[in-house]
């Protein structure tokens, strides 16, 4: 993780120290296609169990911070922390966290000037330059993402998505009208007492095992892995839906790369459960890499199995 103290004493502060202005943060960051998933990890207020948001890449054309990610939220900017994950509860799916960076105040309105300010052509050509050198990146990484989603081609966990994304999006309007209900009515309301009764009938359609099923493609998509991979923690009572998740949908190889403790106990599992160790085997993933967009070599165990 890069020094952030350093990087904002590249800017002028204010507001004691803690903000940049709107045109300095044009200036120098560039809004990307590519998207992150992360979590702040409690520090908004909200995300105590690891609740994760997507938002857009922005890349900045500071010397030595140009493989950083940032987000903006609200007003300010965030950057990824790469190497500090956690699980988010609900999901098992362990997601980058986001560090408070600067905030971004807003644009001042327009003077009048006398004259006209003349441009600065050296500014202007390394402008035009970041912007050539990130459309060129977005253009790899896409292409990159393409060749994945080929590579990784398979209805049943896109049906798994559909049937995950229906119910999430249930699930979101019943709690709009759970807020609804508490704004109306209050916390000791015969209605809240309802909506709880008809919200305990509501069960997620996926367990644990099958969404870390899920995941393991999901993130091999995104990560650009040469071979479907699994790098978080499974947990034994997991193990015989993520199995069987995993064959259903027609998986006869997949690399266990994750590298907890809990990696052996998972290895034997694997076993139990009717795959076969063939053995240490080393894959690659190209991910938030700068413009290079280098496979880089990830350590792993591949198991296989029968066709199911």
């Amino acid at each position: 993780m890069k020094n952030m103290d350093t990087f904002r004493e590249k800017f002028s502060l204010h507001e004691h120290e803690t903000a940049i202005t709107r045109a300095d943060f044009e200036a120098n960051f560039t809004r990307t296609k590519e998207k992150v998933t992360f979590t702040f990890n409690g520090w908004d207020g909200r995300s105590y169990n690891g609740e994760s948001r997507t938002a857009n890449v922005y890349r900045t054309s500071i010397e030595g911070y140009e493989d950083v990610r940032f987000v903006k939220v609200g007003k300010s900017v965030h950057c990824i922390d790469e190497d500090r994950s956690v699980v988010e509860r609900t999901t098992g799916e362990a997601h980058v966290t986001a560090m408070w960076v600067v905030d971004v105040l807003k644009a001042e309105k327009p003077q009048v000037q006398e004259q006209t300010q003349q441009p600065d052509p050296a500014a202007e050509a390394r402008r035009a330059e970041f912007k050539e050198r990130m459309r060129r990146y977005e253009t790899e990484r896409q292409r990159l993402l393409d060749e994945a989603n080929r590579r990784f081609k398979n209805p049943y966990f896109v049906e798994m998505e559909r049937i995950g994304r229906e119910y999430e999006e249930a699930r979101r309007a019943r709690n709009a009208e759970r807020e609804e209900i508490i704004r109306t009515n209050g916390w000791d309301s015969e209605e809240l007492r309802a909506w709880n009764e008809r919200e305990a009938q509501f069960t997620c359609p996926q367990t644990m095992g099958q969404v870390k099923a899920y995941w393991a493609w999901r993130n091999s998509i995104s990560h650009c892995s040469s071979e479907l991979e699994y790098s978080e923690i499974l947990f034994e009572n997991d193990m015989a839906d993520f199995s069987d998740t995993l064959k259903a949908a027609g998986c006869t190889t997949i690399v266990l790369t994750g590298q907890s403790t809990a990696l052996m106990e998972n290895m034997h599992n694997m076993v139990k459960l009717g795959w076969t160790m063939a053995g240490l085997c080393t894959i690659t993933r190209t991910e938030n890499d700068y413009e290079t967009f280098e496979a880089k070599p990830v350590l792993g165990v591949r198991f296989t199995t029968a066709a199911k």
